[in-house]
């Protein structure tokens, strides 16, 4: 199972990541403006750099890939059919799609028009609802026919509920809030508790 982690904002932490093991790194871009310029200072990585959009214009996106050097785009917003095919076309994508698990919105609806603009799918809950058996059971139902993450913000850290789901196209799992500080940067000291917790599914 691969691990992707949101919220960095410095090269210290991509590195740190890296020295753990992980496969992905999700960098927020607000417009095309980053506080750190991250191309230059990590070299011979093996972790992917992802920047992590929320409704942006194609240019900020264009602009943002081709000065910072990141290997994939997620687009986490409303995003149209439209952008997305015109980005894909250059660069690997990563759609957010929230499951509305009050509403019982078809899933499958959903993916429909996605489906041949992205690369992989991540799946969240609409309005930070925590997870139940009603997103696990649909979600297991559902043909989705290409790789996906699951958001990891409701995950207990014993990894109880992942170790009982099962899919033939899960990828990864993706971590981002309750692993912050105040300071909103990183926590290792808890993704490293919740990678223990983990260990028997990843190894």
């Amino acid at each position: 199972m691969n691990i992707k982690v949101c919220g960095i904002t410095t090269p210290g932490e991509v590195i740190k990541l890296n020295s753990m093991g992980i496969n992905y790194a999700g960098i927020p871009v607000n417009g095309s403006q980053l506080e750190h310029t991250f191309v230059n200072e990590l070299e011979d990585l093996d972790i992917q750099l992802t920047a992590v959009f929320r409704n942006p214009e194609e240019l900020a996106i264009q602009e943002t890939m081709e000065q910072e050097g990141f290997q994939l785009v997620q687009l986490d917003g409303d995003e149209s059919v439209f952008l997305c095919e015109q980005v894909s076309g250059k660069w690997e994508v990563i759609k957010t799609i929230r499951v509305d698990v009050i509403s019982g919105k078809p899933i499958e609806s959903m993916l429909e028009e996605y489906d041949e603009v992205c690369d992989y799918y991540l799946f969240d809950t609409v309005g930070a609802i925590v997870w139940d058996s009603r997103f696990w059971d649909r979600l297991k139902q559902v043909r989705i026919e290409k790789p996906f993450f699951l958001s990891g913000c409701f995950v207990p850290p014993e990894g109880g509920m992942l170790k009982a789901f099962s899919h033939p196209d899960f990828y990864g799992i993706n971590l981002s809030k309750g692993l912050e500080k105040a300071d909103g940067k990183a926590d290792f000291d808890k993704l490293q508790h919740f990678l223990s917790g983990l260990a028997p599914i990843t190894g």
